[in-house]
């Protein structure tokens, strides 16, 4: 049969090599050993299409079963005489229909292999770009002069071959099938062979063995397949899981991944509600509206299989629920007739989450692999939910220490507006009588005071990052450098500074939370510029899809050893005597870029100066003034 198949195709190639020299067709190599031919357009210029004259040329007087399908719906564009004839159908009533209206599966066969075979090849050849040689496949063909719908029972073994354009796009799949009806039925004995059939016994015999071994190891193939296809759900689901908030959208599509890879009717997330003996449907796939989010199942019941589920460390397998001795089935399965399912624990089995579960109304012999494919969903659903767990505790911690911030703040300045305004007041009214001592003394709580209503509005400042900020919008630094600028004006003049502005970008950002960061990083670099003229340069950097920005400085620079304890709360490194500030400034500025998805670092060395970066997200397509 391999010599009949090289033949077919030598006498197609060479077909095709005589419409070249015709100037018919052209042709071109895309890799060794391998051709693409192509119909010029009348402008010379290359294309893609098959005449109805070129079709005819080259399928319908081919001695072997072929024809050609688009790689979208496989919908049949040419077909050879040799395929019609042994598949019993007209050029007619197939031209224009899809590969499976013209042969669809057999409705009395309760698990046909043919249909779902070549669906899963021509879907590797249109994805994968590669020829698929698909085993012997029993595939019944609907029997052209039955009036009561019947099939005829055949046997094939198929090739589809991808057939790319001039640019190497794909164009059509090529699907060429022998038929080996007599050559299986002769090895397993179903039928006499009939020796006016030219059949040599013993070559048909070797034949057909050697096919039912290629189906054996298309088989192991296939599983191999499904392996892949579950590892990438699991990764695609660990890349979504880290992607996503809503814990709800990822149960969700968890459960179809788990569906769609096993082919089970129903998958469920179940939550296990905390101090409580049920187990909420919290997500699923297959059941009806009123059931996700409403029914629960009992989590105590010792019959139960939920209860068993979470009683034991290993998965439950069941393959025939209603015959299963170890536990009653659950109510909800058992009430749409389940027969085979899965189930696992959520989490750790001394504190679980709740329980994953997939079911079929099918008898199924789960594989090894697919039981490790759900515990392995289950695992990734049990660190996503961990991990948004700890980021609900930190973020309810977060609130707490925002609103003591705030309220410690607030009930701070009211007696410090009356320290401040008594110490006005003897400075008013009995200055002239004091003495330089005491004049010291009271310049000293003055500028206490002064510094402690600076660090209270820089506490509320830092307290409503979160909960005063504005939704992230388009922003062009540009003019919030500008406007920064604006305000410090006098301060620059005064100490002669230079400050140099580079190119900026539109960032996502809200506008008044980075007039903070540029002017808490412009300030400090005017502020440690040390005995020269401060010496400042403003620039920006794309980095993927994110801009790094950058304040550098010419100052007095910061240790190595200080640079990470610099964004902390009054930290400061610098003595207290020489530079004034409320140690929350870089502290507010980390928080700020933080908010915005950035991070902000520092680069330095003692007396050279610094160099503080932070990472923002650029504004997307056109709207980027730079590349």
């Amino acid at each position: 049969m391999a010599d009949s198949l090289d033949a077919d195709r030598r006498v197609v190639h060479d077909r095709l090599e005589q419409l070249v020299s015709q100037g018919d067709l052209g042709a071109k190599d895309v890799g060794t050993n391998t051709q693409v031919w192509w119909r010029p357009h009348s402008d010379g210029a290359s294309g893609v299409g098959i005449s109805e004259a070129t079709v005819r040329q080259l399928f319908e007087n081919v001695p072997d079963p072929y024809l050609i399908v688009e790689p979208d719906k496989y919908e049949i564009v040419a077909v050879s005489d040799a395929y019609l004839e042994a598949t019993m159908t007209e050029r007619e009533a197939i031209l224009g229909q899809t590969l499976f209206e013209t042969f669809p599966a057999d409705p009395d066969d309760p698990s046909p292999e043919g249909v779902p075979r070549l669906q899963r090849s021509l879907n590797r050849v249109t994805e994968q770009h590669v020829e698929d040689v698909m085993p012997v496949t029993h595939y019944p063909v609907p029997a052209q002069d039955a009036a009561d719908d019947k099939f005829e029972d055949r046997w094939w073994s198929p090739v589809n071959t991808p057939l790319f354009d001039s640019n190497d796009a794909l164009s059509y799949i090529i699907h060429h099938v022998q038929d080996v009806t007599p050559l299986v039925d002769a090895f397993l004995g179903e039928d006499e062979i009939d020796l006016s059939d030219e059949l040599d016994i013993d070559a048909s015999h070797l034949t057909a063995d050697m096919l039912l071994q290629t189906r054996r190891l298309y088989e192991a193939r296939e599983e191999a397949y499904e392996r892949e296809r579950q590892q990438q759900a699991v990764a695609d689901l660990g890349q979504f899981a880290l992607e996503v908030d809503d814990l709800d959208a990822l149960l969700d599509a968890a459960a179809r991944r788990l569906s769609d890879a096993l082919d089970a009717e129903y998958c469920g997330v179940f939550d296990l509600h905390e101090g409580s003996e049920t187990l909420l449907i919290r997500q699923g796939v297959g059941w009806d509206e009123d059931v996700v989010g409403d029914v629960t199942v009992s989590a105590a019941d010792a019959e139960s299989q939920a209860a068993y589920t979470l009683e034991n460390e290993h998965p439950i397998v069941v393959e025939d629920l209603p015959t299963e001795p170890r536990f009653s089935g659950p109510e909800l399965p058992t009430d749409r007739d389940v027969r085979s399912c899965i189930s696992t624990v959520i989490g750790s089995p001394d504190d679980p989450w709740g329980i994953l579960g997939v079911y079929d109304s099918e008898t199924q012999a789960f594989s090894e692999d697919d039981v490790s494919f759900v515990v392995s969903v289950a695992n990734v659903l049990a660190e996503a939910i961990e991990r948004k767990q700890y980021e609900s505790e930190l973020e309810r911690s977060n609130e707490r220490l925002e609103q003591f911030a705030y309220a410690a703040s607030h009930d701070l300045r009211e007696p410090l507006r009356m320290v401040s305004s008594y110490l006005r007041l003897i400075e008013d009214r009995y200055g002239d009588d004091l003495n330089d001592e005491a004049r010291e003394f009271l310049d000293s709580a003055v500028g206490g005071a002064e510094r402690m209503r600076d660090t209270i509005e820089g506490l509320l400042q830092y307290s409503r990052v979160e909960t005063e900020g504005e939704p992230l919008c388009p922003v062009d630094l540009d003019d919030v450098v500008a406007d920064v600028l604006r305000d410090l004006e006098v301060q620059i003049g005064e100490c002669d500074a230079d400050v140099e502005v580079g190119e900026l970008p539109r960032v996502m950002g809200d506008a008044s939370q980075l007039r903070q960061v540029f002017q808490n990083l412009l300030s400090n670099g005017l502020r440690y510029s040390g005995d020269r003229p401060p010496r400042v340069r403003i620039s920006a950097e794309r980095d993927g899809r994110e801009w790094a920005v950058s304040v550098e400085d010419e100052g007095i620079g910061i240790d190595p050893t200080d640079q990470d304890r610099v964004f902390e709360v009054f930290q400061r490194v610098e003595p207290r005597d020489d530079y004034d500030g409320s140690g929350i400034g870089l502290a507010m500025c980390r928080r700020i870029v933080e908010r915005h998805g950035g991070d902000i670092w520092v680069d330095s060395e003692p007396g050279e100066g610094a160099t503080f970066s932070f990472t923002l997200r650029g504004v997307s397509g056109s709207e980027c003034r730079l590349s």
